[in-house]
């Protein structure tokens, strides 16, 4: 009885609510600017590279940080990006958590090139390994993310 009474209850609720009340749920119209611009080109005679780590609730407390020869470009977390700007030539990037990743890329001038950081859980703790990516998915994920404003390069103690 008491079931019945409660679902009767929560129905005319539903019913009597008013059109405005679900018009004002409606998402923002489709001319609604963008939620962050576009990855600008590099600088003339430098590369780039986007480092991008997407949003997930698995991964919320996990961070590190993005190095090359013990200096430190920026800290990949949750749902954050960065562009890190380099001169031509090949550059090794590290990370280091419990578990540690390298990857080298061939930096070319006028170029932009994408790095996604990826949480792999294990036993006791975690790593954050980097993988090649490309813009396409780097824009599908950019809805989530923020931008981070990398470190001033400091040398790894």
């Amino acid at each position: 009885m008491k079931r019945t009474l409660i679902v009767a209850i929560g129905s005319a609720v539903l019913l009597s609510a008013s059109p405005s009340a679900v018009q004002a749920a409606d998402p923002a119209p489709a001319s609604a600017p963008a939620v962050s611009p576009e990855v600008a080109p590099p600088p003339a005679g430098k590369g780039q590279v986007v480092f991008f780590r997407r949003s997930s609730i698995m991964g919320f407390p996990y961070w590190t940080n993005i190095r090359e020869n013990g200096v430190a470009y920026g800290k990949l977390s949750n749902g954050v990006y960065f562009i890190q700007v380099l001169d031509p030539g090949t550059h090794e990037f590290n990370t280091s958590v419990l578990g540690k990743d390298s990857m080298k890329v061939q930096v070319d001038p006028g170029e932009t090139y994408y790095v996604e950081g990826k949480i792999t859980m294990a036993l006791i703790g975690y790593t954050v390994i980097m993988a090649p990516s490309d813009e396409g998915t780097f824009n599908m994920a950019r809805k989530g993310l923020k931008l981070a404003k990398p470190p001033e390069a400091v040398a790894a103690r």
